[in-house]
């Protein structure tokens, strides 16, 4: 099944005879190579069927490869007969990647012609031991090696399995590259269970679009890498009900998601799958129980059927429960060996020292393990340097090859880093020849016409020799950590042109780790790869509460131009964000409301401070059509929101001015409450009704201000009289009309404030964090300091008093003394 398309047994068994009969009239013979370059489709599943009707084992290739590697790919197999698209085609005689004596078939082509072929099955002829198909994975001399799998390894792999019970009531989602060896589950899993096998309709998956097929589609059977499968877990865990198998590895299992895997799904069970391709994709696996506990890692399992393994020791002589040692494989699942390889299939298919019958291999996996006391398996490391990555096997040693013909290179090491938990990247540590100049985003694009996407490097570190230890080897464990600036230089195409841009930027910079980065900068040239492509679609749908698909990545590249795509393509929810200042190394600041006053700070503060404003009016839509009464948590809980999308974790700065102390102080105990670090809270002039003017109150401003205090009083108690609202004698605060006067605003949001302010005033959040500063006014500065204590809920509170009258505040000359106190408090905190 395919983009609602559906192809029946009957109907998958013509075509593939039909193209198996155009296979044998351009001479594919049996024990012969055919290479398959397509993406998901039913020309795919048609063509792998057909290559193996006629005996011949196929050669997946994914069309997503650099040309440099197809070429070699192809010219290592030889392959007489490559399965592809016409645009293909074009694509490699326009590169002239092909050799002359290669046929291609375009599966797509309108002439094609299969309808002429014969239909009765074809008798391929093959034994158990033939060859099914060469698969490449990386290698440590610099080339990929094709791994040789036998048929006899498939059918093991699916075929009264002990891991797993596939029915023809089953629905397996095909998901992974063909060039992967998990494609090899999926489309025999279904196809030799006589179960259904839908194809992934999108190129590149994301945790939505996954866990659309998935409850579209009722899939009961879903092999998900580790980094998807962590994906999955945090963004799209609840749309998998249907599933009653979900297998996931190519990587060490974060255990916290694992537990949350478990628990949510109680009627699926979860399998930890490890296996190297050698051995047909799975050799142990692992079902996780529901109450797997939390201090142990989760264990690779126990052999599959027809599946045998042993622990040995550097003289290959078994070791006992509980120490290491490496793991050696055999079984059915065994691979043929290395293609053209025959060394190197000597060096890793070794003589079996505990066979049976003469002849008998293991494959040595080169993987640290060790026996539990359950009998179970438990995975420790590589005794090489081969890593795996978002699924893959990487030989770093064919990286380090690729980068040392550079000829700007004079040496070089890869490693894998996890500087934050559960995000391993490659790193490149490189010493330049000495009268060469060395661009490390150049070198990156020059791996990427050689190396798949997987296997170029996130980052580049240019260093003047590299760290050896005492025996004059590389010191891999004193490279250093690669330095990454604090913040962007500002520049003018980096400024952000809408909230919508900022958030994606902001989104961006957290999950590539690079503070530099801005809305006019490339993510993938930035360290940005499929696997971070999809977390940034996940995260950002999240965010937006909207769909953001990975295919609009591809296309934009800039968060700028997928912020366009986005705003063109579809409602984006509103956010309170208010950029006041973006740019800046120290740790921003986020003012409630009171734009215009935030704003009239920016030139009295340091340039180096970002200062974001959470505006109300910019979210009243979300709150217009709900007939619940408007609370300020409800407020407090969008600014949080919308605050995060900014910095994700504390310590957070906070202010607010007048009406709006309620609402700070209520996002403080919210954050407070999530247990997030709090540096300033700065209440202006905001005294929750603990205020009461004397007749010598004013007598003192009047001293001091004259007749600016005097026009202000006077101008209030006049609005107030033709309002007909005669104030308290000793009533100071500003009423509500007297606030929407000031406001230059539409009705609506008139309106909106009005429901703001009488919700806001009467409500008291008391907030029990740390120490709560009040920026007082003249106007103000005799407030009660014990009630204050009382009110809020906190006993450590700062008054400072800022020269100036509560409605010039954010005046001049007012404003340079309260951005200077403002911001000496930002730097004590």
């Amino acid at each position: 099944m395919r983009d609602n398309q559906h192809l029946t047994y009957a109907e998958l068994n013509q075509q593939a005879n039909q193209l198996a009969y155009r296979l044998r009239s351009l001479h594919v013979e049996p024990k012969t190579l055919v290479g398959l370059c397509l993406d998901r489709s039913f020309a795919m599943v048609i063509g792998l069927l057909a290559i193996l009707k006629v005996g011949a084992a196929y050669v997946p290739l994914d069309p997503n490869y650099p040309e440099e590697r197809l070429g070699f790919m192809l010219e290592d197999t030889q392959v007489s007969v490559l399965l592809t698209t016409s645009a293909l085609a074009k694509q490699f005689n326009a590169i002239s990647l092909l050799p002359p004596s290669i046929r291609l078939i375009a599966m797509d082509a309108a002439d094609l012609g299969l309808e002429a072929e014969p239909t009765p099955n074809v008798n391929p002829g093959v034994m158990a031991t033939d060859l099914a198909y060469v698969m490449y994975t990386s290698g440590s001399t610099g080339k990929p090696k094709g791994v040789c799998v036998p048929h006899r390894g498939v059918v093991r792999l699916v075929k009264h399995t002990n891991y797993l019970d596939i029915t023809a009531d089953d629905t397996f989602l095909q998901l992974a590259p063909i060039a992967f060896d998990a494609a090899t589950l999926e489309i025999w899993g279904a196809l030799l269970n006589g179960a259904r096998l839908v194809l992934f309709p999108e190129p590149t998956p994301t945790p939505s679009t996954i866990a659309q097929a998935v409850s579209d589609h009722h899939v009961t059977i879903l092999w998900l890498t580790s980094g998807l499968f962590h994906l999955v877990v945090d963004h799209s865990l609840d749309r998998f009900h249907s599933l009653r198998y979900l297998l996931a590895g190519g990587d060490v299992l974060s255990v916290s998601h694992v537990q949350r895997a478990v628990q949510q799904l109680p009627h699926c069970t979860l399998i930890n799958g490890y296996g190297p391709t050698e051995n047909t994709t799975f050799t142990c696996c692992y079902s996780v129980p529901s109450s797997f506990p939390a201090d142990q890692s989760i264990p690779i399992g126990r052999p599959i059927a027809n599946t045998t393994i042993y622990i040995l020791d550097s003289q290959r002589q078994p070791v006992p429960m509980g120490i290491p040692g490496e793991l050696y494989v055999g079984g059915d699942g065994l691979a043929q060996g290395y293609l053209n390889r025959p060394q190197l299939t000597a060096e890793r298919f070794v003589p079996h020292p505990f066979a049976h019958e003469s002849g008998e291999r293991l494959y040595k996996t080169g993987d640290l393990v060790r026996y539990l006391p359950d009998g179970a398996v438990e995975f420790l490391g590589r005794l090489d340097n081969q890593v795996k990555l978002r699924g893959f096997r990487i030989e770093l040693g064919e990286i380090e090859t690729a980068i040392a013909q550079i000829n700007t290179v004079k040496t070089v090491v890869v490693i894998v880093r996890e500087d934050q938990p559960g995000d391993k990247r490659l790193v490149a540590y490189v010493v330049p020849n000495t009268a060469q100049t060395l661009n490390p985003d150049a070198l990156r694009q020059q791996l990427k016409q050689q190396l798949p996407d997987y296997m170029v490097p996130s980052t580049v570190v240019v260093l003047e020799d590299l760290p050896l230890n005492a025996n004059g080897k590389v010191d891999r464990r004193a490279l250093p950590r690669p330095q990454i600036p604090a913040t962007a230089v500002p520049s003018a195409k980096g400024e952000p042109e809408s909230i919508l841009e900022l958030r994606l930027v902001n989104l961006c910079q957290r999950i590539l780790n690079c503070p530099t980065m801005t809305g006019h900068d490339n993510f993938f040239d930035q360290g940005g790869n499929s696997l971070l492509a999809a977390q940034l679609c996940a995260e950002a749908e999240t965010m937006l509460n909207c769909p953001v698909p990975i295919t609009a990545l591809f296309q934009a590249q800039t968060m700028r131009e997928l912020a366009a795509v986005l705003s063109n393509n579809q409602e984006i929810p509103p956010s309170s964000l208010v950029a006041l200042r973006s740019t800046g190394t120290k740790r921003p600041l986020f003012f409630i409301n009171s734009i215009s006053q935030a704003r009239s700070l920016l030139p009295w503060i340091s340039q180096d401070q970002p200062i974001y404003g959470l505006n109300i009016f910019s979210i009243r839509s979300l709150f217009d059509d709900r007939p619940e009464p408007l609370t300020i948590e409800a407020i407090a809980r969008q600014f949080l929101t919308d605050l995060r999308t900014i910095q994700p974790h504390g310590p957070y700065q906070l202010a607010g001015y007048c009406q709006d102390g309620p609402l700070t102080l209520e996002l403080a105990r919210l954050l407070h409450q999530q247990g997030e670090a709090i540096a300033f809270v700065g209440l202006i002039d905001s005294l929750f009704q603990t205020y009461t003017s004397k007749w010598w109150h004013r007598f003192l401003l009047m001293c001091e201000f004259g007749w600016d205090y005097f026009r202000e009083r006077s101008q209030r108690l006049l609005f107030r009289s033709l309002n007909q609202q005669i104030p308290e004698e000793q009533d100071d605060q500003l009423t509500i009309d007297e606030r929407l006067q000031l406001l230059e605003t539409s009705k609506k949001d008139q309106i909106f404030y009005r429901r703001y302010i009488e919700t806001a005033l009467p409500c008291q959040p008391q907030y029990h964090g740390s120490t709560i500063t009040m920026l007082l006014s003249s106007e103000v500065k005799f407030a009660d300091l014990s009630k204050l204590q009382q009110v809020l809920g906190c006993p450590d509170i700062e008054l400072e008093v800022v020269r100036g009258l509560h409605s010039a505040l954010f005046e001049e000359p007012y404003v340079r003394d309260l951005a200077a106190k403002l911001e000496q408090y930002l730097q004590s905190h």
